[in-house]
């Protein structure tokens, strides 16, 4: 919240169990503006503190539904898929530029947690991935920020190879056994991190600084 232009979108990323929709759920309770989430593998519980704003679950990837942004802030989008979603996102976006254009205020923060990130792009990639780029590289300046969930850290994975603008605008929180693979890379210009990290009760590495994953327990909402 402090830092808006350093993190401008992040990804969570992790092997499943390490705590990722849990982190990213608690963030929404922490960032300001209104938050929703892409949960394609979704269970009964996952992001409770959201509400109705949990959409695609069932491994709804994309299909020919529509939705209206608000709808997907009030709760009311329903059965809305992944390709759904993110194209009401872009939407708001330009809606917005054309808001910033005119003088006018576009609107409060919007953060966007995108669970099974990767599974998604594998689904409907040629739809997901141009918009996903430009979201990186443009949604920060009106107020979206994307929460993107992957379960490795390779800019392959999330197609960012030659998009450096893209990447430079997502910061990493790489947690349990990627934090500490990550730390191992490190210790050889930064020395002590990986004991730092080996010391976590859940290691976490905000890019290259270790950082406390917050306590955060869903069933308390």
């Amino acid at each position: 919240n402090s830092e808006p232009d350093q993190f401008a979108h992040l990804a969570i990323v992790g092997p499943t169990g390490s705590g990722k929709s849990t982190l990213a759920e608690a963030l929404a309770t922490q960032l300001g503006g209104i938050t929703i989430a892409i949960a394609p593998h979704r269970k009964p519980g996952d992001f409770k503190a959201l509400g109705n704003r949990a959409y695609c679950g069932g491994r709804n990837y994309q299909g020919g539904d529509y939705a209206e942004f608000q709808q997907l802030l009030d709760g009311s989008a329903g059965e809305a898929s992944v390709t759904t979603v993110i194209n009401c996102v872009y939407d708001e976006m330009d809606r917005r530029y054309k808001l910033l254009d005119a003088g006018e205020d576009t609107g409060s923060f919007v953060n966007v947690i995108w669970d099974e990130t990767l599974a998604a792009l594998d689904e409907a990639g040629k739809i997901l991935v141009p918009l996903m780029l430009k979201l990186l590289r443009e949604s920060r300046k009106v107020r979206i920020r994307l929460i993107l969930l992957p379960q490795d850290d390779q800019v392959k994975s999330l197609h960012l190879e030659g998009q450096g603008a893209a990447r430079a605008h997502l910061s990493y929180v790489r947690l349990g056994k990627l934090a500490l693979a990550r730390a191992k890379t490190l210790e050889k210009t930064q020395k002590g991190i990986l004991h730092q990290v080996q010391s976590q009760r859940r290691p976490c590495l905000v890019e290259d600084i270790p950082a406390t994953v917050p306590e955060y327990n869903p069933a308390m909402v």
